[in-house]
């Protein structure tokens, strides 16, 4: 992940409470990461980027990749055994968890990033 999304929101806020730009006239978008392809992480792991970006919705969440990483996986510091890679029915179960962000209000729009056409069908 970018690990800057609490000082993205601290500009954010700075900017809403000075009148530069209103929340509803920007588009925002977060990425759920690899190691939080599990449904039951995909509420959490928003959850968290709402928390830092000091949001009460996004306006699009993607799932980054389509290889998943073991939870607690460092990124740059990855094993073997860290790299669960491509599974399309936990892909499938992660878009479910996605879907529930959806009807929860918590975003308003899913989507995907970096998935080749092949992954898409």
């Amino acid at each position: 992940f970018y690990f800057n999304e609490p000082e993205i929101g601290e500009a954010l806020q700075k900017c809403f409470k000075e009148g530069v730009v209103k929340r509803e006239e920007v588009f925002i978008t977060s990425k759920l990461w690899n190691t939080d392809h599990a449904r039951e992480d995909v509420l959490p792991a928003c959850q968290k980027s709402l928390q830092d970006l000091q949001l009460d919705y996004l306006d699009l969440y993607l799932i980054h990749w389509p290889v998943s990483l073991r939870k607690g996986a460092v990124f740059g510091k990855l094993t073997d055994e860290d790299k669960l890679g491509y599974d399309p029915d936990r892909i499938a179960q992660c878009w479910e968890g996605m879907e529930e962000l959806v009807e929860k209000g918590l975003v308003k729009a899913i989507g995907i990033s970096n998935f080749t056409i092949t992954k898409t069908e």
